[in-house]
């Protein structure tokens, strides 16, 4: 299996953990500091990420080496994305804006799909993060466009449960059922189990919100059939749900079963925002039941988790569950101070949401700043390459002209030479033409001129040259600008009147001077220059 091969499955369907055995024996036989051994470098520090991080991080840091040294972008784009998750795990949202930001542009241009799409999903999530749900929403239908074109279904089932969660908390449950359904469809076709269960619950979901009771149940069901019993998350879930159809159904006792069921499921690590959301239910039936008291007892231990999961969502509810109760019991002093922390709650939250808009459009403005500079810079940089390469140009026919007249020069004194040599010696013309021919330059190459052109073509050649070799002559640094011109040393000879041998001759000195090795090339050691 090549490298592609390998990349094209991991990043369309299958789990990396099924081709290791390939990459590490693609990895062993690739050549050092090559793109083949940078890229699996990569794949290694992926496949090590959740197992062994110091492993990873050496994989990462060989692949950013190699990737800089090449040059290459697809993999520098890459490179960006695990900094960019670095940034996320350290809370640095702004980093990882810029980041994904430079990772995008990187794969665009090399048509990176993968990475696009990635990049596309992150930005989204950025978005999210500062509660501007609907340029997430944006960048997440980007990127499942990418996905879609480039057949990515393992990324596709992240997107449409992503996107099916959005629009249910945006209250437009029919866009949030279609995007569950495409879940469940990519999962099933992908035979991803844990996936099939999860999306088939977030349909359940999605269902109870358009009160298709008997949907929810039938897909509870289903779930259910295969659902391992280890998997307490998911089924304390389940129970919530069914506890919810029930509650709807006026099946108070089927409904607080379900609601401690799910309680007691409810054991897992960092299980505390479920533990409130589970308390706030229970609480709400007992209110249905005239039991305030009940009610009161199980919103202050959603208050409790709530406080606990350091979620300001559930601490509202919570709150607010307070409130009801305390109401119910016609406490009104403590209803209302409960009152008063929901209010509170909900102020702090609007400003913090008001502040997260302005920091991340601050953040976007920054963002277009500098690529609007980048641009210009790029644009200027493309125009003086261009004018560059005129000038190049212009040199070029400059010289070639230079050397034709050259050529045409020395062809006129070889022909007055010849009709001078038929001419009696006695006869006073024939002195007077060799005398005139004698006297006639055998090349008529402006150099002042030709150094200007060559400077503007080559700012820093002779610069450079002198620099780092200070003992050539004006002849030689003569001799090296027609040389880094590509011009041959018979046409160089002509160039100064001279037999060629003595232009090898300055050739032999000036490669001596450059302390050049026998097989090195001089012409394509100055053009490297």
């Amino acid at each position: 299996m090549t490298l592609d091969e390998i990349e094209q499955q991991h990043f369309t369907r299958v789990p990396i953990s099924e081709l290791i055995t390939e990459i590490e024996r693609i990895y062993e036989i690739s050549l050092p500091d090559t793109d083949i051994r940078a890229r699996a470098s990569y794949l290694m520090g992926v496949y090590y990420e959740q197992k062994d991080r110091e492993k990873a991080e050496h994989y990462y840091a060989n692949a950013q080496r190699m990737a800089t040294k090449l040059k290459n972008k697809r993999l520098l784009s890459d490179m960006q994305h695990y900094e960019a998750t670095e940034a996320f795990r350290s809370g640095d949202l702004r980093e990882v804006n810029r980041l994904e930001q430079k990772a995008l542009a990187l794969a665009t241009e090399v048509g990176h799909p993968h990475r696009i799409c990635f990049s596309y999903y992150m930005l989204g999530t950025v978005a999210l993060n500062y509660g501007i749900q609907e340029s997430g929403i944006d960048y997440l239908n980007q990127a499942l466009h990418v996905s879609k074109d480039s057949g990515l279904l393992k990324l596709q089932i992240r997107l449409f449960s992503t996107l099916a969660e959005l629009h249910l908390t945006s209250q437009n449950p029919l866009k949030s059922r279609n995007y569950a359904k495409e879940a469940i469809r990519v999962a099933r076709e992908l035979s991803m189990d844990i996936e099939i269960l999860d999306s088939t619950i977030r349909l359940a979901t999605v269902e109870l919100e358009l009160k298709k009771y008997g949907e929810v149940t039938k897909l509870i069901a289903e779930v259910r059939k295969t659902l391992p019993k280890e998997n307490h998350s998911l089924w304390c879930v389940t129970h919530t749900l069914m506890g919810k159809v029930h509650e709807a159904k006026r099946r108070y006792d089927k409904a607080e079963a379900e609601f401690r069921t799910a309680l007691a499921l409810a054991d897992y690590v960092n299980a505390e925002r479920v533990r409130s959301n589970v308390h706030v239910h229970l609480a709400e039936l007992y209110l249905k039941l005239k039991k305030p008291r009940e009610a009161l007892a199980e919103s202050l231990e959603a208050v409790a988790d709530a406080e606990k999961a350091q979620d300001i969502y559930v601490r509202k509810e919570a709150l607010r569950c307070m409130h009801d109760c305390y109401k119910a019991l016609g406490e009104y002093k403590e209803a209302h101070d409960y009152l008063e922390q929901y209010n509170a709650l909900v102020a702090e939250s609007d400003t913090a949401l008001l502040k997260n808009r302005m920091e991340y459009h601050a953040l976007k403005s920054d963002y277009e700043k500098e690529k609007a500079m980048s641009d210009e810079k790029t644009r200027q940089s493309e125009l003086l390459r261009i004018s560059m390469e005129q000038k190049e140009r212009e040199l070029s026919n400059s010289t070639l002209q230079l050397l034709a007249q050259t050529e045409l020069l020395s062809d006129l004194r070889g022909d007055l030479l010849q009709i001078a040599r038929k001419i009696p010696q006695a006869e006073p013309a024939a002195r007077e033409l060799r005398e005139r021919v004698k006297n006639l330059p055998c090349q008529s190459i402006d150099w002042e001129k030709f150094d200007v052109q060559f400077k503007a073509a080559h700012p820093e050649f002779v610069k450079t040259l002198l620099e780092r070799f200070p003992e050539l002559t004006p002849m030689e640094t003569r001799v090296c600008t027609l040389l880094q011109l590509n011009l041959k040393s018979h046409e160089i000879a002509k160039m100064f009147c001279l037999e060629e041998r003595s232009i090898e001759t300055h050739r032999f000195n000036i490669r001596k001077k450059l302390k050049l090795e026998t097989k090195q090339s001089l012409s394509n050691f100055l053009n490297a220059l």
